[in-house]
């Protein structure tokens, strides 16, 4: 005997309630019957429908790529023939930017130094020839900002607040290969 399938129907929008467009939702059972996968990708006005989902108790993810992106994560209970319709996922994506510049102790500009940021999102960058370096699309929060770059030591700063747009990273003196006491006597005679 066939279970009669559930359909979800909803949008994914932002805070603000604006429509995100390419979002995948992924539900998630709470059981570990094996289920058929489903999943569905919003369009451009945000909306989604989920079809051919089984009766049972599942979380709803919202994807960004690889990153989960919506919180809380709802849980939902369907029972043979569901439809439910409107269901609005509420996202926090990030919109706020941390930038800045790389330079070394005389102010002059580190091109093509290694930054990193970790912290609620985790991103990587490269400065470009003039040293600005700019992550976006982060989550309202606080991050540590690494920088590197060959030749240098590289330094680390702690809690970056999203939303800083003059960040002065500032790369300690370059290594230097010199000379290092051999013990030797010097040259033969």
């Amino acid at each position: 005997m066939l279970q009669e399938e559930a359909i979800i129907r909803g949008t994914v929008v932002d805070e603000r309630g604006n429509p995100l467009e390419g979002m995948r939702i992924i539900p998630q059972f709470e059981i570990s019957e094996p289920r058929r996968e489903v999943e569905a990708v919003s369009d451009a006005r945000g909306r989604f429908e989920l079809a051919g989902m089984f009766p049972g108790t599942s979380l709803m993810r919202v994807v960004r790529e690889i990153e989960i992106i919506n919180s809380p994560v709802p849980r939902i209970t369907l029972t043979a023939g569901d439809i439910i319709e409107d269901l609005a996922l509420v996202c926090q994506v990030g919109s706020e930017v941390i930038a800045g510049i790389v330079v070394d102790k005389h102010g002059e500009t580190v091109p093509w130094a290694r930054v990193e940021c970790s912290g609620i999102n985790s991103k990587s960058v490269q400065s470009d020839v003039q040293g600005r370096f700019s992550f976006e699309g982060l989550s309202p929060g606080y991050y540590r900002i690494q920088a590197r770059r060959s030749g240098y030591r590289g330094v680390e700063l702690a809690d970056v607040n999203a939303g800083s747009h003059n960040v002065r990273i500032i790369l300690p003196d370059p290594f230097r290969v010199g000379r290092r006491p051999c013990g030797c006597a010097g040259p033969r005679s």
